[in-house]
């Protein structure tokens, strides 16, 4: 039998797939293979596959998942042995072990064959998966970036550079990729490049994390400028039969920077130089200092964020995924089945999430996350943007009305037609809608009267109330809007990074996630000024707070 999860999880008996069944069973089976012939207790097991808030009948249920997966693998396979159970595997039946054994010794390039993609991705609902896919993936670049240092200790230069090029696009923070690229082209005499190399480093560390080259690339940069006689080996010059690079330093290497994932993951906080920000997750923004905090990995695309108390919830549209994460701690778990999730609002203790795909509301409960309820919009397609206010969720149709549901019953109260509205937000007694297109900021009050409007700047998204004034992040000019809600009439227009989307009242202050610049501004509401900028990279998204924090969702590419 064989067990590969370096890639989509499978299991081949005499070369034939098994199908696995999916959901628990799979996860159980990776887990396991995680743990191959060790012993783990049923607690644990509890607590992994229902993400440590596990319902009364979870003995039971895993139990039944037990006796499944038994079924599948066949007798003697999933063991019981108190406390729990252990999965037997034997040597060379799991491309994990095999993967690892081959770096031992040196044999990187027949240990790198064995990746088939990204590890464990049908397991998206299981945040261990997730934990686990990105140890994987830093112990792939690990061994890949050992194989590139033996092929520069043999000469092969100008061989790698499309490779490293190709590496560096991908992990654009990683800095031994940019020393081995410096290192390749000096060697293939483009010493001019080499340097150029360099300040592209100090170019995207600067611009991503605000962070200067480490002292191991700047000592490079050094030598070459120098020509350090024992940086040349060029590809013409003779040089003796180098051995593979030695098992136990590979293997060192790889525990190191295993264990390195996973401390990131888990809590990337603390000291500024040691956090990197990345796509696809949440930056949290500490207020008194203006300063990036934490960092915390999520779905893709993650497009709205949602505070309840100490629980936050990231709704991750490409994905079809809400990531849970628990502030206090930094630990997070991932939910699947939301269809698009889009938007989100916060409302007592449970959080609304709105969709792209259909016209169904869910409401979650804010702390486990369990499914409270399910409400359809009467004839909607979708439900794009929420905003709660008013004991009511109010609910944009995609295109065509706007609707205020009853957070007591989920009943439909009114709608009000022929809208096509990009943004939904509360406060000052009334719902206010960006209407997509036109230039215009509508009020609709609790009777869903819209007979006041006021225009604003152009390719307007993110909108926001507080300090006394209705704001509205536009991306046509870079600025934010205020708007007097009395009177309806512009009040303030304050320029503030490229391409402004989100827009949030917290920590006593505005805040605007500049999509394309990269950054994250923060207004004073005395006297409108832009007093800090805070330089996330990459393209800051939706954006949410509290009294003492405030967080960022930050996407990869613009097209995501």
């Amino acid at each position: 039998m064989e067990f590969r999860i370096l890639g989509p999880l499978e299991v081949l008996e005499g070369g034939r797939p098994l199908a696995i069944r999916r959901g628990k069973d799979q996860g159980l089976l990776a887990y396991l293979l995680l743990h191959a012939n060790e012993v783990v207790s049923s607690s644990r097991l509890i607590d992994v596959l229902w993400d440590e808030r596990p319902p009364p009948t979870a003995p039971k249920a895993l139990q039944n998942v037990v006796s499944s997966l038994r079924r599948q693998l066949g007798d003697g396979r999933l063991v019981t042995r108190d406390p729990g159970y252990v999965l037997r595997v034997e040597p060379g039946e799991l491309d994990l072990a095999t993967f690892e054994k081959l770096a031992r010794e040196g044999r990187a390039d027949e240990a790198l064959e064995l990746w088939r993609g990204p590890p464990l991705l049908e397991l998206h609902e299981e945040r261990f998966a997730d934990d686990t896919r990105r140890r994987l993936e830093e112990q792939r670049l690990a061994v890949l970036e050992a194989r590139i240092d033996v092929d520069l200790g043999a000469g092969r230069n100008a061989g790698i550079v499309a490779e490293l090029e190709e590496l560096i696009r991908e992990h654009p923070l990683r800095e031994r990729l940019y020393g081995q690229l410096m290192l390749a082209l000096y060697r293939a005499g483009r010493q001019a490049d080499a340097l150029e190399t360099f300040r592209r480093a100090r170019r995207t560390l600067s611009e991503e994390v605000g962070l200067e080259p480490g002292p191991q690339l700047q000592d490079l940069e050094r030598r070459v400028l120098q020509q350090d006689p024992t940086l040349a080996l060029s590809e013409g010059e003779p040089r003796k039969k180098r051995r593979p690079r030695s098992g136990w330093a590979l293997a060192l290497a790889l525990i190191l920077i295993a264990a390195a994932a996973v401390s990131a993951f888990v809590l990337t906080r603390g000291d500024r130089k040691a956090l990197a920000v990345i796509p696809n997750s949440v930056v949290e923004i500490d207020p008194s200092t203006n300063r990036i905090v934490s960092v915390v990995p999520v779905g893709r695309r993650p497009s709205a964020i949602a505070i309840v108390g100490q629980d936050m919830w990231v709704a991750n549209s490409f994905d079809d995924t809400l990531t849970h994460v628990d502030t206090r701690s930094g630990v997070t778990r991932t939910l699947g089945g939301f269809e698009y999730p889009t938007s989100l609002a916060p409302a007592a203790h449970k959080v609304w999430v709105g969709n792209n795909s259909r016209g169904v509301l869910v409401s979650i409960d804010a702390v486990s996350g369990a499914v409270i309820d399910r409400v359809r919009i009467p004839d909607a397609a979708a439900a794009t943007f929420l905003a709660y206010g008013g004991g009511s969720i109010w609910v944009s149709e995609e295109e065509a009305a706007v609707h205020r549901m009853s957070i007591a019953t989920g009943d439909a109260a009114l709608r009000v037609p022929g809208l096509n509205v990009h943004e939904l937000a509360f406060g000052e007694g009334a719902a206010w809608a960006v209407l997509a297109g036109v230039r215009r900021l509508l009020r609709i009050d609790a009777h869903g009267r819209t007979n006041r409007e006021v225009d604003i700047g152009p390719l307007s998204t993110g909108v926001a109330v507080g300090f006394g004034e209705v704001w509205v992040a536009s991306s046509g000019d870079d600025a934010v809007w205020g708007i007097d809600p009395q009177i309806l009439d512009v009040k303030d227009v304050i320029h503030v990074g490229d391409h402004p989307e989100g827009v949030a009242v917290a920590a006593g202050a505005l805040w605007v996630a500049n999509n394309g610049g990269g950054t994250v501004s923060r207004i004073d509401p005395g006297n409108n000024d832009v007093t800090a900028i805070v330089r996330t990279g990459y393209h800051p998204l939706a954006i949410a707070g509290n009294a003492d924090r405030v967080w960022v969702a930050v996407t990869g590419a613009p097209e995501q």
